[in-house]
């Protein structure tokens, strides 16, 4: 008989199917709770997956799971679902596919410092990069004033859209101002953070979304699309709320001090005889205890009450004999006090033997 063959480097291995026996709606089913977890594991990567706890992160997962979207196509901004550019661009060049877009084009129209090099060059050998330089600054120039892009806009991007079905055409712009700030709880900060750390990425996005949204308007079927997104996105930006504010109220609940708990009585496990958060002072000295400081008269007298509460309860002590050791201990007014009390308990329960507390 020859030996069974070894699997060879390189060469792949059939793995068991995990869902073999299960009918197609159970196999659905663990399909899409392994997307889910696939989704909600993405989220935490994200910089604004950070922020959600994990009830939120599987409500955005599953929310992404419906809609068949990407973590990279959706941000989280001000606690609301929020489809980018990517989603958009995506989306757009499916439609070219069907045919219902003839053609997309972006373009930077910002300033650029590498053009007004080569456009102010007199170098003889780079005429007509400087020709072409000049133009480009020109038709830049125009652009930005037909967008009334700001002057101090770093960064600015121009997305056009021909649909087949129209003659115009769509157009998105988008431009970054980093330096531009806004009064905010403790002073001055930037007002567009997310622009400023990354212009050239959030520029072109953002016009994309822009544009986006115009063809989405125009598309039946992506207007359809969107209607139903935008509608589930706020039933879940309100369980992502409903979930934030459950969590804070637990979070101030678990901060509050727990409060001071009551030792049993002998007779009732849920009444109190004496508290351990508080012994009574003493009678007639009139001395005053700093606060913070317990007297030595009540050194061990949390844990002496405690003991004798528990000791009540045996066996071998009567109705009479608990009732009266009982009254004894609650007119304790000092540790020795109990430590009396203790005394006759135990003489009752090991007839003058030892009892080990």
């Amino acid at each position: 008989m020859s030996a069974p063959a070894k699997n060879e480097p390189g060469m792949a291995v059939a793995k068991p199917d995990r869902d073999a026996g299960l009918t197609p709606e159970a196999r659905q089913h663990m399909a899409a709770i392994r997307a889910t977890r696939a989704l909600t594991v993405a989220i935490t990567n994200e910089a604004w997956g950070t922020a959600l706890t994990p009830q939120m992160r599987h409500a955005v997962a599953e929310y992404m799971r419906r809609h068949r979207l990407d973590v990279s196509e959706v941000d989280i901004l001000g606690g609301k679902i929020y489809r980018n550019g990517y989603y958009y661009r995506r989306r757009i060049a499916e439609m070219r596919a069907k045919s219902a877009v003839e053609w997309t084009e972006g373009e930077h129209i910002g300033p650029d410092k590498r053009l007004d090099t080569l456009a102010s060059s007199s170098e003889p050998d780079l005429a007509e990069q400087r020709t072409w330089a000049i133009r480009e600054q020109f038709r830049r120039l125009q652009e930005r004033i037909r967008w009334a892009v700001p002057e101090d806009a770093t960064h600015a991007y121009v997305v056009r859209v021909k649909l087949r079905a129209d003659q115009k055409v769509l157009e998105g712009c988008d431009w970054i101002t980093p330096l531009r700030t806004k009064k905010g709880k403790f002073g001055e900060k930037v007002a567009d953070p997310i622009g400023a750390e990354e212009p050239e990425k959030t520029v072109i996005t953002r016009a994309w979304r822009r544009c986006g949204l115009l063809v989405a308007a125009e598309v039946p079927e992506l207007r359809a699309e969107e209607a139903a997104m935008t509608a589930d996105a706020e039933v879940v930006d309100a369980q992502v709320e409903q979930i934030a504010t459950t969590e804070e109220a637990r979070e101030a609940e678990l901060s509050q001090p727990a409060p001071q708990m009551a030792l049993p009585a002998p007779m009732d496990p849920y009444g109190p005889v004496v508290t351990a958060a508080r012994a009574p002072e003493p009678a007639g000295t009139g001395e005053r205890k700093e606060p913070g400081k317990q007297s030595s008269a009540f050194v061990g007298y949390p844990e002496l009450a405690a003991s004798i509460n528990r000791l009540l309860k045996h066996e071998r002590v009567s109705e009479a004999d608990r009732a009266r050791l009982t009254i004894g201990a609650s007119n304790a007014e000092t540790t020795a006090d109990l430590e009396l009390v203790m005394q006759q308990l135990e003489g009752i329960i090991t007839g003058d033997g030892e009892l080990g507390l």
